[in-house]
């Protein structure tokens, strides 16, 4: 199901026409695309879907009746028992596969731009 951003309140919250009437719960995610390039698969030809734009995936903190405010949140490993504690965050770096260099594309993963009214949410499972 899609919804969309219906208010941008600061630039930590935003509103989206996602509430309770539609299953909202407190820590439900949401995802807020541009929808982008189709990604064809070569050999049946059947559009497989879309490369979306990212803008960010936020988290139902309040949700009403038909529409819910959303924030994003870092998420990050402290270990308690360090007095340094609070330096300390868990980090994912991409690592290369071993991939047929002849069959590489080149596409890019487009950059997304500021999140703004009208955009398009779609619920994480």
């Amino acid at each position: 199901m899609e919804y969309k951003v219906i208010e941008i309140m600061n630039s930590t919250e935003i509103i989206i026409n996602y509430g309770l009437s539609d299953g909202a719960s407190p820590g439900d995610k949401l995802r807020i695309i541009d929808r982008g390039e189709s990604v064809i698969d070569s050999d049946t030809m059947e559009d497989l879907g879309t490369i979306d734009i990212i803008k960010a995936t936020v988290e139902v903190a309040i949700p009403y009746e038909k529409f819910s405010i959303c924030r994003k949140y870092r998420i990050s490993n402290v270990d308690l028992l360090n007095p340094l504690s609070k330096f300390v965050f868990e980090s994912k770096v991409p690592q290369e596969l071993n991939v047929n260099s002849t069959q590489i594309t080149n596409r890019e993963i487009p950059e997304g731009s500021p999140i703004s009214k009208g955009d398009l949410a779609m619920l994480l499972d």
